[in-house]
Parts: structure tokens; C-alpha cells; sequence
């Protein structure tokens, strides 16, 4: 006989089922899709912001009368001033989880540990702006902090004069590629993807780089084989006129009268 639940049981269940990532399971398949659909409203929304940022447009650090030209107006370029004068192009970080988020809700697949995925998010996006941070800055560039913005800036500065092992030494694009590492391991994580779906991803791109590089190696093979068989000829050429020369001149020899 199956043992009744108790009232405690039942509404504890779904916030178990929530906290353990089985969304699908403690609201349903439609408002998954739901969540799903305002997730990437959001992230894209977000993402418009950035895209479209003006420095010349109303915000925290430029007080101005004039229209702002960001996608989602004033509260859009507020918004995008603050990230990317913080985090540079790590600012991306902040809409991307939102966007992945909001495709696997469309598909009817909950993100499992969403609490454990979101929290690592700052972590990622300070990863990768230190990654940014030790790129050059462009002319282009708006603002005065680099690629990083100021907690790149900072990230990357401070590890590198706590790592710093003498003169001379470039720590610096170490810890930029570590950190660059760093964050888009995270950032696969976050997004939602297993390890496994990475693996069978990363072998099927692998499978489809192969082929225009297979045919570029095929192509360097050729080439090489062609330089090689013509320095070939023009080697043998010149052992020709060698030959040719020398030839003659012990003939000249032997025709020269003898004294």
C-alpha cells in the first residue's frame, strides 16, 4: 500500500525538485518553455545594450541633455556604461548565460544547479576580463579603461606583480591565457552544457576542421613536391653545365701544344 504524503511533504517537493535542477518536473514542460522565452528576451535585450552603446549617451558618467542613440534607451545606456566601464568585453558574460539559458527553455530542457551556474557567473566574467585586459586597446576604443574595464585592469595587474618571478619575464599573456581558460571553461559550464555534450561537440567541430585542413596539408604537400622536384631539375642542369664545362676545358687542354 503506498504511504500517504504528509502536507509538508507535497510542498516541499517542487522547491526540492527546483533546488535540485528538475524544473521540468516541479512546474511542467510549458512553463519551462515560459521561463525559457523570457530568459532569452532578456538576454538578447541585454545584449542589444551592449551592442549599441554610445559614449556619448546619458549615464552615470556623462550627464548630458541629448538623446541617448542606445537600443533600449536611457535605462540601456546606463546599463551598458556600467558594465563595460567594469568589466570591458567580459561584460558579454553577463548576457550569454540568459541567452543559453532561454534556448534549452524553448527545447524543454531546465538547467540543473541554475542557483550553483549563476553564482559562478562574476567569476567567469572577471576571468575573461583579465583575459581582455592584457589585449591591446585599440584607437577605436571609448572608454578609458582597456579591454577589461577596471576589474580587468585590476585583476590582471595585481596578478601579475603577485606572480611576478624577476625581470624579464613576461607573466602578463600567462596569466591572460589562463585566465581566458579559466573563464570559458566556466562559461561552458554556466551556459548549461555536460562535459560530455562539450566532448561530442568538440569532436564533431574537430571532424569538420579536419577537412579543409587535410586538403590545405594536401596542397602544402604539393607544392613542396613541386619546389622539390624543380630544384631537382635545376640541380641536375647544373651538374649538366658542369660537366659541360668541364669537358671542354680538358679538352682545351689536351689540344694546347706542348712546349
Amino acid at each position: 500500500m503506498r504511504r500517504q504524503e504528509s502536507l509538508g511533504q507535497r510542498l516541499w517537493s517542487p522547491v526540492s525538485a527546483l533546488l535540485e535542477g528538475r524544473a521540468v518536473q516541479a512546474l511542467g514542460p510549458w512553463a519551462v518553455q515560459t521561463a525559457g522565452l523570457l530568459s532569452l528576451t532578456l538576454g538578447l535585450a541585454l545584449l542589444a545594450a551592449l551592442l549599441t552603446y554610445h559614449a556619448a549617451d546619458p549615464s552615470l558618467n556623462n550627464a548630458t541633455a541629448d538623446a541617448p542613440l542606445n537600443a533600449l534607451g536611457a535605462t540601456g545606456a546606463t546599463l551598458a556604461d556600467l558594465a563595460l566601464q567594469t568589466l570591458g568585453f567580459g561584460a558579454v558574460m553577463l548576457a550569454a548565460p540568459l541567452i543559453a539559458w532561454g534556448i534549452f527553455g524553448l527545447y524543454g530542457r531546465a538547467v540543473r544547479a541554475l542557483w550553483l551556474r549563476t553564482a559562478l557567473i562574476p567569476l567567469a566574467a572577471i576571468s575573461l576580463a583579465a583575459a581582455f585586459a592584457a589585449l591591446p586597446t585599440p584607437d577605436s576604443w571609448p572608454l578609458r579603461t582597456g579591454l577589461g574595464g577596471l576589474l580587468g585592469d585590476a585583476v590582471l595587474g595585481t596578478l601579475a606583480t603577485l606572480l611576478a618571478f624577476g625581470p624579464g619575464v613576461p607573466m602578463t599573456p600567462i596569466i591572460a591565457i589562463f585566465a581566458a581558460a579559466a573563464g570559458a571553461a566556466l562559461a561552458i559550464y554556466i551556459a548549461g552544457w555536460t562535459w560530455t555534450g562539450v566532448g561530442v561537440w568538440a569532436r564533431r567541430a574537430m571532424a569538420a576542421a579536419a577537412v579543409p585542413f587535410a586538403a590545405l596539408w594536401r596542397m602544402i604537400g604539393t607544392a613542396r613536391a613541386a619546389h622539390a622536384e624543380a630544384a631537382a631539375e635545376r640541380r641536375a642542369a647544373y651538374d649538366d653545365e658542369t660537366d659541360e664545362d668541364a669537358d671542354e676545358t680538358q679538352a682545351g687542354e689536351a689540344d694546347r701544344p706542348s712546349l
